[in-house]
């Protein structure tokens, strides 16, 4: 049986009929900024969900600034459904930690 992301309502998401994988980035996470910053990327304006996956410690917060009280993202991974506009305000905190961005898209 196939693994499968799931939603924020535990959810299973099949990436074969909901979205399509429109870029991925790895980055060395080791200060706080915005995704863009930390993984030199510039988003797809038809942005639709955002897959972070950490291999460590990493904090984010939603339009603010993210510190190690903040939110952690699980280490297997954060699935968020997010717009373009939203996911470039999340920022993301970590020292020296890699972290693995996938934005997806629709599937057309």
């Amino acid at each position: 049986m196939a693994n499968h992301l799931l939603n924020d309502s535990n959810v299973r998401i099949d990436p074969a009929t909901n979205y399509t994988v429109l870029a991925v980035y790895t980055a060395t996470i080791g200060a706080t900024s915005i995704i863009p910053t930390a993984f030199t990327a510039t988003l797809p304006d038809n942005t639709e969900r955002i897959v972070l996956i950490p291999q460590g410690a990493v904090y984010y917060k939603v339009g603010g600034a993210a510190t190690a009280s903040t939110a952690k993202v699980p280490l297997g991974g954060l699935n968020m459904p997010v717009t373009k506009t939203l996911a470039d305000t999340i920022q993301i905190y970590a020292a020296s930690i890699v972290c693995d961005l996938l934005v997806c898209g629709p599937r057309s």
